[in-house]
């Protein structure tokens, strides 16, 4: 992978923060002079959209192994559309998401093995496999529960909702992958503030990234 650009994925349960946090971190990162693009999965492709629409409806029944599916088509596109030629050109590339979320929800919460699904991350992404860094917001499942139960959204998609039981097992997942890639992950606490968050995410970046700061910020 190139070094010109740095490839950084935000991940957690949902209720964790992450797509807040995506937009915070995008944020400060520009203001300090660093080249970066947010992106979401599923999406930010054409192919990503369409599969985002029917992944996150939840009136659809699935079998997980479609799940596996429709978000490794995406992901691929993804990488090869927008990850890819970003890193080139030496723009950083801040994800909320990658295929991290695949074991911990299609794998742990949904029975896959999640071995299978490393490796078919393998194959789908080769050299975009492994993100240089990735950043676990992690909080408890009633927390998470709690925060998805008191969201505008009128309506929650296929996985927020699911019941308790299921997000346990999609935590496990995030505490099985924070020690199987703990040379590229770190886990960041995300009962704070969302301000609290953004800067010990941003402090994680800075420092193991080695990114400098053209202007300061208070």
């Amino acid at each position: 992978m190139s070094s010109s650009g740095k490839y950084i994925v935000l991940e957690g349960l949902d209720g964790a923060g992450t797509t807040t946090q995506l937009h915070e971190v995008g944020s400060y990162l520009a203001e300090i002079g660093q080249n970066v693009i947010e992106i979401a999965e599923p999406g930010d492709t054409v192919i990503g959209g369409l599969l985002r629409k029917i992944i996150k409806d939840s009136s659809i029944e699935r079998m997980p192994e479609s799940n596996l599916d429709m978000f490794t088509i995406s992901r691929r596109e993804l990488a090869v559309q927008v990850i890819e030629p970003n890193i080139d050109r030496g723009i950083h590339v801040i994800s909320d998401r990658n295929w991290f979320s695949s074991v911990a929800y299609q794998g742990f919460g949904e029975g896959i093995d999640h071995y299978h699904i490393v490796d078919r991350m393998k194959q789908a992404l080769g050299k975009f496999f492994m993100p240089d860094l990735v950043l676990i917001v992690k909080v408890p499942v009633d927390v998470a529960i709690s925060r998805m139960i008191n969201r505008d959204d009128t309506k929650k998609d296929f996985f927020e909702s699911k019941g308790s039981q299921y997000f346990e097992k999609v935590y496990d997942g995030y505490n099985w992958l924070a020690q199987e890639f703990n040379q590229n992950t770190v886990v960041v606490d995300g009962t704070k503030s969302v301000e609290e968050v953004k800067q010990d995410l941003v402090g994680q970046i800075l420092g193991r990234l080695s990114l400098d700061s053209t202007v300061q910020v208070d």
